[in-house]
C-alpha cells in the first residue's frame, strides 16, 4: 500500500450496545473515503475500523458522549490497510460501562509555517524521554519530549512552537480505568510546554500513558495550501467566505460565568465568527459556534482543564437555530457529580463553508479567468456574479506607534483593549524590542523594499507566522528605516506596514485591505434561467430559460427587460456550448423527446442535431466538433452518452447514475470531464473518456449541486441550490516540492523513515526497509518552486540549515557541451538565518534536473530518532512560499563479520602456521564460529564453504542479522572429506548493510571474513 502521510477520520459512536454497526454518515468522516465501522467487544469495550487509513503512527483522541461516564484509547494499529482503534469506557466509579463516545484519528506531516504537534506518551514512569518518532509529530520538524514531574504529573515540551494560544486535547491510554487531562499550556522560550495530570478513580495521582494534541488551527490532515479565510457580509441577504479548513475551538476558562466570550487568543472559528459560552447550571455549559455546520460530517471533543481530578464530556451538539451550532458540555467531579470547571473544546466539520449562501437556486455557471469571477444564474430569476478577489481598503495612514502600545490595523486605532489589537510594539528592556502579533494575528517581514510595489493581491501569497520581528535597539534590529512587514489581522484582513523612523516611538505607514470574495446581482427578472455562457469579449452573455428562450445579455446592463431573444419555443433548454467561430450555440433540452439543438446567433435559426434525447441536462462538445457528451435523466436511469456527430451513433459511457446534471472539461486536453450529480447523491465525479473510469472527487456537497467550474487544477467552484462552495481535492499537477532521495520517491519512504520500492515490483531500483546513509541526492521540484515565485531555497536537517557543496553538469549553449558547475550556498540579505541555494531556472538544462543537494549524513546520529529533512523555498524578499518535509532513518554503521578458528570436537585447533587441522577419527565434528552483526540489525549475511575448487552447497547459509548470535557451522569430518584423505577448505562470510544512499547500496559499510584450513590425518607427518 502507498505510504499515508496525512489522514483524518472521526466517528460519533451512538449505539453503545449494538454488536456491529455503521455510525451515522452525518457524524462520521474518513479522508480515505472509507465507511467507518464499530464493533462491541464486551461491556464498555469497542473496536473502531477506519478503512483505507492503515498507517504507522498518527494520533487518536476520544471524548465520552451524553452521560457521566468517561472513555479512553486502548491502542491503535494498522490491519491490512485499515486503522483499527480500541476504546474502553468506564462509569464514574471505574467500572466498565457501555457508553457513547466521539473518536478522532489523524496523521500529519505539515511543517515550518504551522504551529501544531502531537505525541503518544508511552513511558509513564520514566523521568525524561523522547516519545517514539513514529507516534509523535511537530510541525517544526523538532522532536517533542516528555518529563515526569511527580507521580501522575507530566510536562510535554513542544520545541519551536513559540506561539501563544491554541488548544490542547489529552486522552488517557491503556486498558485500565485511569484518566488524564490537560493541566495548562504556556510559552517557555521558543517552546510550548503542556502540563498533564492523571488520576485513578479515587482522584489520586497515578502514572499512566496518554495521548496529547496541540493545535493552533483546525487544519488536521489537510493540504498545506488550505489557509483559512474569514466571512464577510456581501449585502443583499447573502454572505460570502472562502471555504478551506472547517472547525472551531475554545478554551472555556470562566467556569462560573453566566455568559462570556473566551479570549480571542484561545479560540478560533474558521467562518470568521466569535464563539461564546454560557452556563445553565453547575457543570453545564453551552458553547455557541456561529456559522459552523451541525452535520455532514461533524465531531466535538472535550478535555477538562486544571490540576484537579474533574473530567468533562460532550452532551450533544445541535443547530443554534441559525447557521451555527451549539455544543453542550457537562463536567463532573471524580464521583460523577456535576461540578464547575474549565475545559478545552474542539469542533470539526468537513462541510464546506460556502463562498456564497442564501442564493435562490444557483444552476449553470461560467468562470471568467480574465476578471477572476464566476458568473452564474439563479433559478429564482437572477443573473449574478461572484468576484473572488476584489480589494477594499479598510484603513490606511501614517502614525507614530508608541512603545508598549498595540495597534488595531483594521481600524487604525492605537492602544485600548489588548485583545482587539493586531500588533504590539513590545519593549522588553531598553534594548530588547519586538513587533509581536497578538490576538490571533500573524506577521511576516519582507525587509527593506519598495512599499508601493507590494500589491494587495500579493499579500495572500506569503507565509505568515506568529513569531514576532526582532526590533532590538542594536545591530540585530530588523525594523530599520524602510523595512516593510505584512500582517494577517485577527479579523482576516491583510496589512502592509513600512517603518519610516525607527525608535521607542516608531513612525510607520500602513494600508489594510479586505480581499473578497464579493457577490453581486447583475440582473433580475429572468424566467427560470438554467445556464449561462460568456463570449470572448467578456461582456456578452447568453442565458437559457426553462420557459423556452435563449437570450443575449449585455453584462453591463443585464436586467432581463434589456435582454434580446435569440431563439424561442425551445423545450426546457439547459446546458449550452458557445461556438463563436461558427456563430452558433449548441444546447440540449430537458424533455422526452429532448433535442440537441444548434442555434444560429445571427438570425436565430434552429437546427435539430439529435432528436431522441431523454431529459437531457448537461452538454459538452469536443473542439473538433466530432463528439457531443450529454448527461440524461432518463426514466430508465441517469447516464452519460457520447454522440458521434457525423454518424449520430450513441455510446453509453456511464449509466444507472442518480440525477446526473451539468458537466465541464477537466482541462484543455478534453480527455476527461467533471460531472455533478444532484440529490440524493450530491456528489462530484471525474469521468475519464479514455477508460470510462468514474472517480469520486467530492461527496457530501451542499444540497442539489448543479454545475462545476474549474479555476485551477484541483480548485473547483460548485454551484448548489443556495450556495457556491470551493472544492479543493488535493490534486497538484506540479507534484510535491520534495520529490524524493535518489531513485526513491518520497511516497516510497515509509513512516519508519526507510525506503521501500518493493511494493512496485516492476520498478528497476528494488529495496525494502532500507535506511539511508552516506551522501544523499535530495531531489526537489525546481519548476514548481520557480512557478510559485521562489528564487532561493534552504535545506534544513532537524531545523539546522545545511551548507553542503556539490557539482552538477549544466548545458553551455555557447560551447555546445555540458559544463561542470560547483553548487555552493550563498549568504543573502534575506529574512531568516543561514545560507541559500538558487532555484534552477526553467531556461537552464541541468543533467540531473531535480538535484537539490548532495547531503552528507555521516555527521548525523544513527538509528532512532529519525531525522527531518525540510526544504524551504523563498522569494526575493525572503518570504517562505512553500515547504516540504520528509523523515528518514539514518544508518551509517559498519557491519561486523568474524570467523573463528576451525576446531575439532575433541579440542584440536587448526595449526596457525601451516593451516593444518589434524584428525585421528573421521567421526569428529569440525566447528567454525560465526559472528555476523550490525548495531541496528540493518544488514544481511551469507556464508559458504569451499572444498578445493568446489563450493559445498550443503553449507550455504544466508539471512538477516539479528540480536541473536549465529550458531557455529558444524560438519562431520567424514562428510567433509568424502573420498579424500587430505583436503583443503576455505570458509567465507560476508555481511552486507541494507542502507542506501538513494542511488545504490552502501557497500562501503560491508565487511567480510575468510579462514582456510586443511584436514589431514594425524598419521601424516607434521609440516617442517
Amino acid at each position: 500500500m502507498p505510504t499515508i502521510s496525512r489522514a483524518k477520520a472521526w466517528v460519533w459512536a451512538d449505539q453503545p450496545t449494538a454488536p456491529n454497526y455503521t455510525p451515522s454518515t452525518n457524524y462520521q468522516y474518513n479522508s480515505g473515503r472509507g465507511i467507518n465501522q464499530i464493533s462491541r467487544l464486551g461491556v464498555g469495550q469497542y473496536q473502531i475500523d477506519l478503512p483505507g487509513l492503515g498507517t504507522l503512527g498518527g494520533m487518536a483522541q476520544v471524548s465520552a458522549y451524553n452521560g457521566n461516564h468517561y472513555c479512553k484509547v486502548v491502542n491503535w494499529v494498522n490491519i491490512n490497510g485499515t486503522q483499527r482503534i480500541r476504546v474502553n469506557c468506564f462509569s464514574a466509579n471505574g467500572l466498565p460501562v457501555d457508553g457513547r463516545f466521539v473518536l478522532l484519528f489523524y496523521k500529519e506531516d505539515r511543517s515550518t509555517g504551522w504551529n501544531d504537534a502531537y505525541l503518544w506518551a508511552d513511558q509513564p514512569s520514566t523521568a525524561s524521554y523522547t516519545p517514539s518518532s513514529s507516534y509523535q509529530w511537530n510541525s517544526k520538524g523538532l522532536p517533542n519530549t516528555v518529563r515526569r514531574l511527580s507521580k501522575g504529573r507530566y510536562q510535554a515540551t513542544l520545541p519551536g512552537l513559540n506561539i501563544p494560544g491554541g488548544t490542547v486535547l489529552v486522552t488517557g491510554y491503556g486498558a485500565g480505568s485511569e484518566r488524564c487531562k490537560v493541566g495548562g499550556w504556556n510559552l517557555s522560550g521558543s517552546n510550548t510546554v503542556v502540563d498533564v495530570y492523571c488520576y485513578d478513580v479515587s482522584g489520586n495521582p497515578v502514572d499512566m500513558m496518554y495521548t496529547l494534541s496541540f493545535m493552533t488551527d483546525v487544519g488536521l490532515g489537510v493540504s498545506l495550501s488550505e489557509e483559512p479565510r474569514p466571512l464577510a457580509d456581501a449585502g443583499l441577504g447573502v454572505t460570502v467566505s472562502e471555504e478551506q479548513r472547517y472547525g472551531a475551538y475554545v478554551w472555556a476558562n470562566e467556569p462560573t460565568s453566566a455568559t462570556y466570550t473566551p479570549s480571542s487568543t484561545y479560540q478560533i472559528n474558521t467562518a470568521g465568527a466569535t464563539n461564546t459560552i454560557s452556563r445553565s447550571a453547575v457543570g453545564n455549559y453551552k458553547v455557541n459556534l456561529p456559522k459552523m455546520a451541525t452535520s455532514s460530517s461533524t465531531a466535538a471533543l472535550v478535555t477538562a482543564y486544571g490540576s484537579g481530578s474533574e473530567y468533562c464530556t460532550v452532551q450533544r451538539w445541535v443547530s443554534d437555530g441559525g447557521s451555527g451550532t451549539n455544543v453542550f458540555v457537562q463536567c463532573f467531579d471524580r464521583s460523577g457529580t456535576p461540578v464547575d470547571t474549565q475545559f478545552a473544546l474542539l469542533y470539526l466539520t468537513d462541510r464546506p463553508i460556502p463562498l456564497v449562501s442564501g442564493l435562490s437556486g444557483a444552476i449553470g455557471s461560467r468562470y471568467r479567468s480574465a476578471s477572476n469571477e464566476l458568473t452564474f444564474v439563479e433559478f429564482g430569476g437572477k443573473l449574478s456574479t461572484l468576484k473572488l478577489n476584489p480589494v477594499t481598503v479598510m484603513s490606511s495612514g501614517t502614525t507614530t506607534l508608541k512603545g508598549t502600545f498595540t495597534l488595531d490595523l483594521d481600524q487604525g486605532t492605537q492602544g485600548g483593549d489588548f485583545t482587539k489589537g493586531d500588533i504590539w510594539w513590545q519593549q522588553e528592556t531598553t534594548v530588547q524590542r519586538k513587533m509581536t502579533p497578538i490576538s490571533g494575528a500573524k506577521i511576516v517581514n519582507l525587509g527593506v523594499t519598495d512599499f508601493n510595489q507590494v500589491t494587495a493581491i500579493q499579500l495572500k501569497d506569503y507565509s505568515y507566522s506568529s513569531n514576532g520581528i526582532n526590533g532590538n535597539n542594536d545591530a540585530t534590529n530588523q525594523l530599520v528605516n524602510g523595512d516593510v512587514f505584512l500582517v494577517y489581522t485577527n479579523k482576516g484582513n491583510f496589512t502592509k506596514v513600512q517603518v519610516i523612523q525607527y525608535g521607542y516611538d516608531m513612525k510607520i505607514q500602513w494600508v489594510t485591505y479586505h480581499l473578497g470574495p464579493l457577490y453581486q446581482v447583475l440582473g433580475n427578472g429572468y424566467q427560470m434561467p438554467e445556464d449561462v455562457a460568456i463570449a470572448a469579449d467578456n461582456q456578452t452573455a447568453y442565458v437559457t430559460e426553462r420557459s423556452g428562450n435563449l437570450l443575449r445579455v449585455n453584462l453591463s446592463n443585464a436586467e432581463h427587460l434589456n435582454a434580446a431573444v435569440v431563439a424561442a419555443n425551445l423545450r426546457a433548454p439547459h446546458q449550452m456550448v458557445l461556438d463563436e467561430a461558427r456563430r452558433c450555440i449548441y444546447l440540449v433540452e430537458y424533455a422526452i423527446p429532448g433535442r440537441l439543438m444548434k442555434i444560429n446567433l445571427d438570425n436565430g435559426d434552429q437546427t435539430v442535431v439529435v432528436n431522441d434525447l431523454e431529459n437531457a441536462i448537461g452538454l459538452l462538445i469536443s473542439q473538433d466538433l466530432r463528439y457531443a457528451y450529454i448527461s440524461e435523466q432518463a426514466p430508465s436511469g441517469g447516464r452519460v452518452v457520447q454522440v458521434d456527430l457525423s454518424t449520430l451513433q450513441k455510446k453509453v459511457l456511464v449509466q444507472d447514475r442518480p440525477a446526473p446534471f451539468m458537466m465541464t472539461w477537466v482541462d484543455d486536453s478534453q480527455t476527461a470531464l467533471y460531472l455533478v450529480e444532484r440529490d440524493p447523491a450530491d456528489q462530484l465525479f471525474r469521468l475519464d473518456l479514455l477508460s470510462n473510469a468514474l472517480q469520486l472527487i467530492a461527496d457530501r456537497l451542499p444540497f442539489r449541486p448543479s454545475s462545476v467550474a474549474v479555476i485551477s487544477p484541483g480548485q473547483l467552484l460548485v454551484c448548489s441550490n443556495s450556495v457556491i462552495s470551493k472544492v479543493s481535492f488535493g490534486f497538484d499537477p506540479s507534484g510535491p516540492l520534495l520529490l524524493g532521495i535518489g531513485f526513491v520517491p518520497k511516497t516510497r519512504i515509509t513512516a519508519a523513515g526507510k525506503a521501500d520500492t518493493s511494493v512496485d515490483p516492476a520498478y528497476f531500483f528494488q529495496v525494502k526497509d532500507a535506511p539511508f546513509g552516506g551522501t544523499l541526492p535530495i531531489n526537489i521540484n525546481h519548476k514548481k518552486a520557480y512557478d510559485l515565485g521562489a528564487r532561493y531555497y534552504q535545506i534544513l536537517v532537524d531545523g539546522v540549515v545545511r551548507n553542503d557543496i556539490w557539482s552538477d553538469y549544466c548545458w553551455n549553449a555557447v560551447k555546445n557541451e555540458f559544463e561542470l558547475k560547483t553548487i555552493t550556498p550563498s549568504v543573502l540579505p534575506l529574512a531568516g538565518a543561514g545560507v541559500y541555494y538558487s532555484i534552477r531556472r526553467p531556461d537552464q538544462l541541468w543533467y540531473n534536473a531535480y538535484l537539490g543537494s548532495l547531503l552528507d549524513t555521516t555527521n548525523l546520529t544513527n538509528g532512532l530518532p529519525m531525522h527531518s529533512i525540510r526544504i524551504d523555498c523563498i522569494n526575493d524578499l525572503g518570504a517562505v512560499l512553500l515547504s516540504d518535509t520528509v523523515q528518514i532513518l539514518v544508518d551509517n554503521y559498519s557491519t561486523i563479520a568474524k570467523l573463528g578458528t576451525p576446531t575439532l570436537s575433541d579440542g584440536t585447533v587448526t595449526d596457525q602456521v601451516c593451516g593444518v587441522l589434524r584428525y585421528a577419527d573421521r567421526s569428529r565434528q569440525v566447528s567454525i564460529a560465526l559472528t555476523a552483526s550490525h548495531p541496528t540489525n540493518s544488514a544481511t549475511y551469507s556464508f559458504n564453504l569451499v572444498k578445493g575448487l568446489n563450493a559445498l552447497s550443503a553449507f550455504n547459509l544466508s539471512g538477516p542479522v539479528s540480536t541473536a548470535p549465529l550458531l557455529p557451522v558444524e560438519a562431520n569430518v567424514d562428510v567433509l572429506m568424502g573420498d579424500c584423505q587430505i583436503a583443503a577448505f576455505v570458509a567465507n562470510l560476508y555481511v552486507a548493510t541494507t542502507a542506501i544512499n538513494g542511488w545504490g547500496r552502501l557497500s562501503v559499510y560491508d565487511s567480510s571474513a575468510q579462514v582456510a584450513f586443511t584436514l589431514v590425518p594425524s598419521s601424516v607427518p607434521a609440516c617442517v
